[in-house]
């Protein structure tokens, strides 16, 4: 059921009588993340009620012992603490609206109050902003004894203090007359609270990026849920990232995952987006993230961790090797590139090289990359060597090989090709087979059930068996009303295996198939009964929305419909797949491979027209055909 509608650019949600429903999504700043529950209750007098919890992280205020869920977390329930003419208010919602700051507008007799629920976007602070007005013909006595708690906790750092503010007041609101208060959420080390930032203030910190958010990587087409849909996904992945000890570093979120950074969610999944956004934090986390790795690739080629924790003070690796090196191969090549700096891609070129040494020490005398896990730890069987960490390899080398170019290391170019065609090989002959009647790949051997990963060579641009590979992901043995099954006859599914998947059939240039995916899902994450983001997965986890799915449905967009590779610092090749729904396409404001440009591309019956157009105003146009590809080099 869809819940939510679309109003200039945000959601909205129209309550309805007698249609309960709950949901809760997740905001966070620089030093702080919430979760907000919301929704519609029946209460005991069988009136519909507003009910509504605060679950606060605080990243930097490290509990003991310091390990990965090691932030501090406080839960609160509704604040309802006001009076009207001596009765308590009990809330009836009237409507939700999202558009990176959750509104709440509710009434109780003739008063309504909107409440506005966001981060601080640098300060360890959440801000509930009330504003009442009084909508009848009688002047009304609005009345509240505030609240001034303070709670401490204890860490690694010290005694912490959390703090809930709120003043008491007592006014009187005559016919159309409003009032406003802020009740504030804090932390801090003890006695090192922030000075006194209002809420509005903070406010306007919080749209600023938002309204930078939404004007750069900008995609406009004929579906407007799509667009939305992007737009939200750029928030999400541009928000969580955190000013910890060791600078700025993106993380998942998720009530757990925090000051910290995974070779999957942040290295594999995000990174290679961030360029294109033009966001500087986020690059700089980035990099941030990458360089954590650095002093781990030692000469004994012992397999790195697979994330660094509490502020880049430990690690953990406690599922063995689960393909990591492979993942920073694939998400360091693509970003160097993308973002376009020679001097900070020879800075990196080591760890590309000891990716690539340690890959190759890897190798199986079939010619395939031995791991211990994928990025599922071992929660489905992954065989001696799977499928994903190969193709991630596979694609990390070709695109290692296009940057050594850039490098003028013409030697390491032709060894990196040559090693990645000798995997693509490997991939066949190892993997290539029919499962369950689809000509498609085993995710390891002996494995005789279909699995979600078997879209990744498709996402690195191998498609020997793309019919079958689609035919198989599409069939109801794996897709469902949330996309993907993790594995064919399983109710578990990880949103980051379906936004593989539907960037890799457009890839395939199955643009019809992938569109009308692409469209049931996206209607069901942005529209639908848990908003507005991909989300980590189910069961596990509670459908958390996590930051670098977030990452993963731009990618759609990039890597998917307009096909972009990055070929070097200020070029990259496009090879469009677009749906006939979808004759036309424009992302503005990509701000990569050292420019600001525009693309758009237009597609009639079999043919694409591409104009790539710079800021300056130097304009490129080329005209392709279905499955062809067009190479632009910016000036």
């Amino acid at each position: 059921m869809n819940y939510w509608e679309i109003e200039q650019g945000k959601l909205v949600w129209f309550v309805k009588d007698n249609i309960y429903h709950q949901d809760h999504l997740e905001m966070s700043g620089e030093n702080v993340s919430i979760i907000v529950r919301y929704g519609l209750i029946k209460n005991k007098d069988n009136d519909a009620e507003l009910t509504m919890s605060h679950t606060i992280a605080y990243p930097m205020l490290r509990t003991h012992p310091n390990d990965t869920h090691a932030s501090s977390y406080m839960s609160y329930s509704l604040f309802g603490d006001f009076l009207l003419d001596g009765t308590k208010v009990k809330e009836k919602p009237i409507r939700f609206e999202f558009d990176g700051v959750l509104t709440v507008v509710s009434c109780y007799k003739n008063i309504e109050i909107t409440r506005h629920v966001y981060p601080s976007y640098e300060d360890s602070k959440v801000w509930v902003r009330f504003v009442f007005r009084n909508n009848g013909t009688e002047t009304v006595r609005l009345s509240s004894n505030g609240l001034n708690k303070k709670e401490y906790g204890r860490g690694v750092k010290g005694v912490y203090d959390f703090f809930v503010q709120i003043p008491a007041f007592d006014v009187e609101l005559k016919d159309g007359e409003y009032f406003g208060t802020d009740l504030c959420y804090s932390g801090a080390i003890n006695g090192q609270l922030q000075a006194n930032v209002g809420a509005m203030e903070d406010l306007y910190k919080r749209r600023a990026f938002l309204n930078k958010t939404r004007q750069q990587l900008v995609l406009k087409t004929d579906d407007n849920v799509l667009d939305t849909a992007f737009a939200f996904a750029k928030i999400r992945a541009c928000e969580s990232i955190f000013n910890t000890g060791c600078g700025h570093l993106h993380s998942p979120g998720g009530g757990t995952y925090y000051a910290a950074v995974w070779t999957n969610d942040q290295l594999e999944y995000a990174s290679p987006f961030f360029p294109f956004t033009g966001d500087t934090r986020a690059k700089s986390a980035s990099i941030n993230a990458y360089g954590l790795f650095l002093p781990f690739m030692g000469s004994d080629y012992h397999p790195i961790p697979s994330s660094i924790i509490s502020e880049g003070l430990d690690y953990w690796e406690g599922a063995g090797d689960r393909g990591d090196a492979s993942m920073y191969l694939h998400g360091v090549s693509r970003f160097l590139l993308a973002n376009g700096d020679a001097t900070l891609a020879e800075e990196f070129f080591s760890s590309i090289e000891w990716c690539v040494e340690y890959i190759s020490r890897k190798m199986n005398s079939e010619g395939v990359i031995e791991s211990d896990s994928d990025e599922l730890e071992g929660r489905f069987e992954t065989g001696e060597a799977n499928l994903c960490t190969i193709c991630l390899a596979y694609d990390g080398l070709r695109v290692s090989a296009a940057l050594a170019r850039e490098l003028d290391k013409e030697d390491r170019a032709i060894y990196y090709e040559t090693m990645a065609s000798k995997l693509r090989i490997s991939i066949e002959s190892y993997f290539g087979g029919e499962v369950e009647g689809f000509d498609t790949y085993r995710y390891y051997k002996g494995n005789d059930v279909l699995r979600a990963w078997i879209a990744v060579p498709l996402t690195v641009g191998i498609f020997d068996r793309a019919e079958g590979t689609v035919d198989a992901l599409l069939s109801e043995r794996l897709w469902g009303e949330n996309g993907l099954s993790t594995q064919a006859g399983k109710e578990t599914f990880w949103d980051r295996s379906t936004l593989y998947a539907l960037r890799g059939i457009f890839m395939a240039g199955k643009s019809e198939a992938a569109y009308d995916a692409l469209k049931k899902y996206t209607r069901k994450r942005l529209l639908g009964e848990h908003v507005p983001y991909p989300v980590e997965a189910y069961p596990e986890g509670g459908q958390r929305h996590l930051s670098a799915e977030s990452a993963l449905y731009g990618r759609i967009i990039i890597e998917g419909l307009l096909g972009l590779v990055p070929t070097g610092f200020r070029s990259f090749a496009l090879t469009p797949s677009l749906p006939s729904a979808l004759p036309v396409i424009e992302l503005k404001h990509i701000r990569s491979f050292r420019n600001n440009f525009d693309i758009v591309v237009r597609r009639n019956q079999g043919t694409y027209h591409i104009t790539v157009t710079q800021m300056d105003g130097l304009s490129q146009t080329s005209i392709i055909s279905e499955g062809e590809q067009a190479d632009f080099i910016l000036l």
